[in-house]
């Protein structure tokens, strides 16, 4: 029996407490030793001495395009997948926005088993409303019994009446809807309204455009009880709104991507299409206020929020060309290089917002080692330098504005259900 042990990293615990070190032996598919360390003379025991690194159960990457159905130009459940398992992640939330809509519980039980195939296990999202119209509720309770672990239209639902009843259903079912508080139609503005828009000559979102659907939706969850989580928030107005909602004991979470802690508007001088997101880059200020409301608990996830382009949908002008990054490959290594090496955030809470948090939002299991099972962790580099080329990308999007750049910090090992799924190991 082949067996692999991994020596002396730490295992990071979501509870602040000191990172401990914790060996770790494996041998087919199952954790079979913690603390063990092998004799030497047994041969048949590979060992590899991870001085330095870091141990962390199931990361989750909480919001994916991954496009299949229907756009595999872009992407699809494979490589979406394998390009997660290289950068760390070891479960991936899937968007609805498939064609057809992934709004019927027989399109949930399609990806649940197109996913079987897949590296990583894949959990869908099923639509509010019946094509991600906003005009009809969807088939919410029946999606659940097939295995959606929550629900979204992709986009803001305009209707108040409408949100309140898909409100009101998730508190009955205990499964969060997903407010994504901005819409996907370019006529309502390609970047963020201020001063940089008027001087580029590109017209603008107002900032409050998203807080008052922030606002609208935490007094519907107030009203209904209901499990509503926001995503993704990018300005300090909807930081605030949240952290007073969370005080005044209204149940709501929320969300943002890596790339809002990088960019700003002022990065689109060049009208570089790579960096057309929806929501749009805002200021400084409000960038500030993400990582304020990361360090105390105001903002509960982050997740890639991948949406992958092909070279066609970005090679335009910047008001025609497609709104979204492709996150999914540099998930770890943008956090890791911002939270941890600028900001020096506890690395214990920076997984609280990739592990712990997203499986208590989506009713997952929550991250733990348990001798007997068969484990999903990542073991991490944190000094790990990683330079983005677009041949290090493994997803189909290269839409991404961090080519070229070195990142601090990313994934040496992902272990899927006791599996080695990507490893820098010879032998696994």
């Amino acid at each position: 029996m082949t067996k692999t042990v991994l020596l002396n990293a730490k295992l990071i615990k979501p509870d602040s407490k000191p990172p401990e070190t914790c060996n770790l032996l494996l041998a087919n598919g199952k954790l079979i030793g913690m603390g063990y360390i092998p004799d030497e003379a047994e041969d048949s025991v590979h060992q590899i001495d991870l001085q330095g690194c870091w141990i962390v159960p199931n990361i989750i990457d909480s919001f994916v395009q991954g496009c299949e159905p229907g756009f595999e130009n872009r992407d699809n459940l494979d490589s979406v997948s394998t390009a997660a398992a290289s950068a760390g992640i070891t479960g991936l939330i899937s968007s609805p926005e498939t064609y057809p809509v992934c709004d019927t519980p027989e399109m949930i039980q399609f990806i649940l088993n197109r996913a079987t195939s897949a590296t990583l296990p894949v959990y869908p999202l099923g639509g509010v409303t019946k094509q991600l119209q906003g005009s009809e509720l969807a088939e919410m309770g029946l999606m659940k019994k097939a295995g959606a672990v929550g629900f979204t239209d992709g986009a803001a639902i305009i209707s108040p009446s409408m949100m309140q009843n898909a409100l009101a259903y998730s508190a009955m079912f205990g499964t969060p809807i997903l407010s994504r508080p901005h819409s996907h139609n370019p006529e309502d503005g390609v970047m963020n309204d201020g001063y940089q828009s008027t001087i580029l000559g590109l017209k603008g979102v107002s900032s409050v455009i998203e807080e008052t659907l922030v606002a609208r939706d935490i007094q519907l969850a107030e009203k209904t009880g209901g499990k509503l989580h926001i995503f993704p928030i990018t300005t300090r107005g909807s930081v605030k709104l949240i952290r007073d909602a969370k005080q005044r004991g209204i149940q709501v979470t929320c969300g943002t991507a890596p790339h809002y802690l990088y960019l700003t508007d002022q990065d689109l001088e060049g009208y570089d299409t790579a960096k057309k997101a929806n929501p749009p880059f805002r200021t400084s200020d409000d960038q500030a206020a993400l990582i304020d409301g990361i360090k105390d608990g105001t903002i509960d996830i982050l997740a890639s929020d991948h949406q992958p382009h092909t070279i066609d949908d970005k090679r335009t002008d910047f008001t025609s060309a497609a709104f979204g990054i492709s996150g999914v490959d540099l998930f770890l290594p943008l956090i890791l290089n911002n939270l941890y090496h600028q900001h020096k955030i506890d690395p214990s809470l920076i997984f609280k917002l990739i592990s712990t948090n997203p499986a208590r939002l989506f009713s997952l299991s929550l991250p733990k080692l348990l001798l007997g099972s068969a484990p999903n962790f990542t073991i991490i580099d944190p000094a790990q330098d990683y330079t983005v080329t677009q041949d290090s990308l493994l997803s189909k999007g290269k839409n991404t504005p961090f080519i070229g750049q070195t990142l601090k910090g990313g994934a040496k090992i992902t272990v899927v259900n006791g599996k080695f799924v990507s490893n820098v190991l010879p032998f696994a």
